[in-house]
């Protein structure tokens, strides 16, 4: 008659305690929150005759959680930025021109913040340098990817769009002929700052 082998309790332990120290690893969800007042889109139009610059504000933002190692870990989150288009402001103007100029900007030639006072920022798939989404201007949603980096709590990087596809068209030299000097090229630029709270 053959004798039964028993595993000593001793060991037994130890493989319980691995095993559920690598299933929490794989499975625990962290919580990723943007502090909103500590981050900011910095934009960039430029013309023939110069450019101009100012930010932008976050209204609200989400992420999404997903099953990461550690909350250093970006990689499996999803989330939406909304970003206040009343917050804009004009940085390299000031006094009357500023003012002027901010009127423009928001009227109906460009962001209609009137009727649009947000844009938004859905960020689909993010991977380990890039970002895959969707921008929303105006009603008008269009795909983006741009590449960003991540330094413990502060993710910077720079996305570009065509202002040309959220129906903002005045003075692009693709719609109008004759422009001279007063050409306004189509590309916009966000260089964005975002503060993750861990």
């Amino acid at each position: 008659m053959s004798k039964k082998s028993y595993l000593p309790p001793t060991l037994i332990f130890t493989i319980i305690t691995i095993f559920m120290t690598v299933f929490t690893t794989i499975t625990t969800a962290y919580s990723l929150t943007i502090d909103n007042s500590a981050s900011s889109f910095q934009w960039t139009a430029s013309k023939l005759a110069g450019k101009h610059t100012g930010k932008i504000f976050i209204k609200s933002s989400q992420l999404k959680e997903g099953n990461v190692a550690n909350k250093s870990d970006f990689t499996s989150t999803s989330g939406t930025v909304v970003m206040d288009m009343e917050s804009i402001t004009v940085e390299d103007l000031s006094g009357e021109m500023a003012q002027k100029f901010l009127g423009h900007i928001k009227n109906d030639d460009f962001f209609q913040v009137n009727k649009y006072p947000t844009a938004t920022l859905k960020m689909v798939k993010i991977g380990k340098n890039e970002i895959e989404g969707e921008l929303t201007i105006k009603d008008k949603t269009n795909p983006v990817k741009f590449s960003y980096s991540k330094n413990d709590q502060l993710i910077t990087g720079i996305l570009k769009f065509d202002r040309t596809k959220f129906n903002m068209i005045y003075g692009s030299g693709n719609f109008f002929k004759n422009l001279g000097d007063k050409v306004i090229h189509d590309e916009v630029v966000l260089e964005f700052k975002v503060k993750l709270i861990l």
